[in-house]
């Protein structure tokens, strides 16, 4: 099974196994969702509460009991798909084995069954995945426990596979203005800070990061701080610095945008970025000011 679907399901099974949908969080997705940066819209089937967790999109009814979860999957031929499926999931907290051969409807549909355990219980899912042919695709997993699980499962993922359509992938209107307002820029963060004792002592740090944005979708981190103190029992002072680079991201879900940062090593970030009136720039909440790098070529 593709990664991102482990991923995805692991997080989502901690969260909300056999939750209602009243327990969901507040924040649902529209029943008509539209991805347009992945190419992919579908419809919520009536009933059903969908949000999104991670990189899955997860699906809570007020009556069905278990979930849906949607997830991209980028193979690009049904043999992928295949070996993908075979795989399962085989994890401390999840393992799921498929329950016989899986089943090709037409060139571009795989679908079958999976068994196993959930934190000790026994769960049983229906699952099916999507693809063009191009690389674009999504997986749809439907999920709930053995003595729950029925032909209601599998009809409620075949209403959300029924809605899938796959377009051409465009930037969202959202993703247009970060990308104009940051590509080729640098994003600065500066913080300092002093303080004072009755006996004349003193202490103060500083602190720097920059994120250089090149045009290429290459970024360039840095980072310097310094520190020192002053007081009877002497003085110091201790500064470090640190750099690293790699490729970078801008994508919306919504009206929601973020920053990824794919650093050389292979680990990520993700900033979610946002504005204000005044049109500062915050990642995560903290403001970064937007000015000219200084390491792009």
């Amino acid at each position: 099974m593709n990664a991102r679907v482990v991923a995805g399901l692991k997080t989502c099974l901690l969260v909300l196994m056999l939750l209602p949908c009243s327990q969901l969080p507040a924040q649902a997705l529209p029943q008509q969702v539209d991805f347009q940066e992945l190419g992919i819209r579908f419809d919520i089937p009536p009933g059903w509460t969908g949000y999104l967790e991670g990189e899955a999109i997860v699906m809570g009814h007020s009556s069905i009991p278990g979930m849906m979860i949607m997830i991209e999957n980028p193979s690009t031929s049904m043999a992928q798909l295949r070996q993908l499926a075979a795989e399962g999931i085989n994890e401390p907290q999840i393992r799921l084995s498929p329950m016989g051969d899986f089943t090709e409807r037409g060139q571009h549909r795989l679908e079958g069954e999976y068994q196993g355990m959930f934190n000790g219980q026994a769960v049983r899912a229906y699952a099916l995945a999507l693809i063009d042919g191009q690389g674009k695709g999504v997986s749809i997993i439907s999920l709930t426990t053995t003595q729950q699980y029925g032909q209601q499962q599998q009809v409620e993922a075949n209403k959300l596979a029924e809605s899938v359509r796959f377009y051409q992938a465009r930037d969202s209107e959202a993703t247009v203005f970060w990308k104009n307002k940051i590509v080729g820029r640098q994003l600065r963060y500066m913080h300092t800070s002093s303080s004072s004792d009755y006996d004349g002592g003193y202490t103060g740090s500083s602190d720097r990061v920059t994120f250089d944005l090149c045009g290429d979708y290459q970024f360039v981190y840095a980072s310097s701080s310094q520190a020192s103190f002053e007081g009877s029992g002497g003085f110091g002072h201790a500064a470090g610095q640190g750099g690293n680079n790699g490729s970078y991201t801008i994508y919306s879900v919504g009206n929601s945008s973020y920053l990824t940062l794919t650093y050389a090593d292979g680990n990520t970030e993700e900033y979610a970025l946002s504005t204000n009136q005044q049109g500062n720039t915050f990642l995560d909440g903290t403001r970064y000011l937007v000015t000219e790098p200084e390491r792009c070529q």
